[in-house]
C-alpha cells in the first residue's frame, strides 16, 4: 500500500525582512552608542506550548482523500525565558498556565521547581504577570550580576512587540539603568496567545 503525507492544519507565518534588516541596523548602533557589552546585553521572548497537541500532519493511504477529523486539544502553557548574549546569566524562566495548582502538582511546593509558576484562566502573559516577573526576577537577577561581577549598573533588554510586554518598564525600577529596546512588528500575527490586559 503507497502512503502520502498530507497537512491537516497549521497556518503560515512571514516575517518583514525589510523591517529586520533596518533594525538590526538600529539595534547595533544603540550597543555600540551606549557601550553594553555581552555581559549586559539580554533578551526575552516567549514560547506557547501546546503540550497535549497532535502534530500538524499525518499519514494516509493513497486511495484515501483526506484523513478523519478531530479536535485539538487547547491545553497549552506560555514560557517566557531569557537570558544574556555572552551566556553566562540565565534568567529563571515565567511559566504561566491556566491552573494555579493542578491535581498533579498538589503536595508539591512551586517554590522547588526551576521556574516561577503563575497563572491565569487562558495561560496568558498579561502586563501585570510580565512586570511583576521584570521587577522580581529580570531586574534583581541582573542587579546581583553586575554587583558580583564589578559592571556598571546598567543593561539592554531585547523584547518582542507581544501585547503582554509592558511599554514603560524602564520606569518600575529606577537603581538599574535598564535600556528596553522592542523588535519590530512581524505583519502576520504569532501563534502564541499573549494578550495584554
Amino acid at each position: 500500500m503507497q502512503i502520502q503525507c498530507i497537512k491537516i492544519s497549521g497556518e503560515a507565518a512571514s516575517a518583514d525582512i525589510e523591517a529586520t534588516r533596518v533594525f538590526t541596523t538600529e539595534f547595533k548602533k544603540i550597543i555600540e552608542d551606549s557601550d553594553f557589552p555581552p555581559d549586559l546585553a539580554f533578551n526575552v521572548n516567549g514560547t506557547g506550548l501546546y503540550w497535549k497537541k497532535l502534530t500538524s500532519r499525518t499519514y494516509i493511504s493513497r486511495e484515501e482523500k483526506s484523513a478523519p477529523g478531530f479536535k485539538a486539544s487547547k491545553d497549552q502553557l506560555n514560557l517566557p525565558h531569557g537570558g544574556k548574549a555572552s551566556g553566562t546569566l540565565k534568567l529563571k524562566p515565567l511559566l504561566v498556565y491556566h491552573s494555579e495548582t493542578p491535581r498533579v502538582m498538589k503536595g508539591n511546593l512551586k517554590s522547588h521547581l526551576p521556574v516561577i509558576w503563575t497563572s491565569n484562566r487562558k495561560a496568558w502573559v498579561m502586563q501585570q504577570i510580565f512586570s511583576e516577573w521584570y521587577s522580581k526576577q529580570f531586574y534583581h537577577s541582573v542587579l546581583q550580576f553586575c554587583n558580583q561581577n564589578s559592571l556598571p549598573q546598567k543593561a539592554l533588554l531585547l523584547l518582542d512587540n507581544a501585547p503582554g510586554h509592558p511599554p514603560n518598564l524602564e520606569y518600575v525600577m529606577s537603581d538599574l539603568g535598564v535600556k528596553i529596546d522592542f523588535c519590530p512588528l512581524a505583519p502576520t500575527p504569532c501563534s502564541n496567545q499573549w494578550i495584554k490586559e
